[in-house]
């Protein structure tokens, strides 16, 4: 089973699939997400496919693009964490959603990442924090997605140390003190693009 997490996700697959980022029309932004909002920049057009596992994939997420997404594929069964609609982020959050992680056990977690910086990731909320750590425990193999405009930032709230992840999937190379990090711990880094297919 497999497990998509939000944010930097979301635009890594979901908006990418459509062939770039998608301007949403919203509510202006309340002060409690002005920090969010700092790590939801525009990004870079990329190709507009990302290729799907043959097999029969389990997939948990909470976020409502990446259910979206998969929800359309065939041969994807496709859970939803529940929990507190996060409207900027169109997310699931909050004690539901960690409770229903905390039941589950994962092969694979695909975690989009909001700031690295060379001491590790870092979120912008605590729930958000929380929540992905809770997916991190139950995952076997952690997959950080990160496009270049996340490193170099940090947030308020540490999500986790390098020790915590097994690959980085990422668009540009990081920098040399966040490289040299990576490399201390043994996490492969593999720019998008250069994967062996």
């Amino acid at each position: 089973m497999t497990v998509f997490s939000s944010v930097a996700l979301i635009h890594t697959l979901s908006s990418w699939l459509r062939g770039g980022p998608r301007r949403r029309l919203c509510r202006p932004k309340p002060a409690r997400w002005r920090s969010i909002a700092a790590c939801r920049r525009e990004r870079p057009r990329v190709p507009t496919a990302v290729p799907m596992p043959a097999s029969p994939l389990h997939a948990v997420t909470n976020s409502i693009d990446i259910a979206e997404l998969l929800g359309k594929r065939d041969g994807v069964e496709l859970h939803l964490t529940g929990g507190q609609f996060n409207p900027w982020q169109r997310s699931l959050e909050g004690a539901q959603a960690r409770q229903a992680i905390a039941q589950c056990q994962f092969d694979k977690l695909v975690l989009g990442a909001c700031a690295i910086d060379p001491l590790g990731l870092t979120c912008p909320s605590g729930d958000e924090a929380a929540l992905k750590g809770a997916m991190m425990r139950q995952a076997s193999q952690v997959i950080v997605v990160a496009d270049a405009s996340k490193f170099g930032k940090a947030f308020l709230h540490r999500l986790c140390t390098f020790e915590g992840v097994d690959l980085l999937v990422t668009d540009t190379a990081p920098s040399a003190a966040t490289a040299a990090a990576l490399a201390a711990v043994g996490v492969e880094v593999v720019l998008a693009g250069t994967a062996a297919q």
